[in-house]
């Protein structure tokens, strides 16, 4: 009997050492994929920042507001460039009808506004010859 109560010890304590050893490697994995999640988010932010400064780096060469470069991200740069392609068509469209409504109106008027020179030299005679 005495033999049995210690095969039965031996193996609880083996059941119980490999049951600390799964629970160990178990933690142990759901460490590192934490660890890789964190990795990857942060790899992420870091490309999305690269991208938003290649975008407005992008917009300020083509003389657009850089301010619209949060809006100009997309996925990737591929989608990004068409984005900012889009943008600077719609946006100079749009410039071009503002200008062309605001010089709508009336032609201003002609000369510019300073007496021509003979006028003006009559304009001074005059009034010499009126003081004598």
């Amino acid at each position: 009997m005495e033999e049995t109560t210690s095969t039965q010890t031996t193996s609880t304590q083996t059941t119980s050492t490999q049951i600390e050893e799964e629970i160990a490697r178990r933690e142990a994995a759901a460490e590192m994929e934490k660890t890789r999640a964190e990795l990857e988010a942060k790899i992420a932010a870091f490309e999305r920042e690269k991208l938003k400064y290649e975008t407005a780096k992008t917009l300020g060469e083509k003389k657009l507001p850089v301010e619209f470069a949060e809006y100009l991200i997309a996925e990737d740069e591929e989608k990004t460039q068409a984005r900012i392609k889009k943008f600077e068509t719609e946006y100079l469209k749009a410039i071009e009808a503002a200008v062309n409504e605001r010089l709508k109106g009336s032609a201003p008027p002609s000369g510019n506004g300073a007496p021509s020179k003979p006028s003006f030299m009559k304009t001074v005679f005059d009034n010499q010859i009126k003081r004598r």
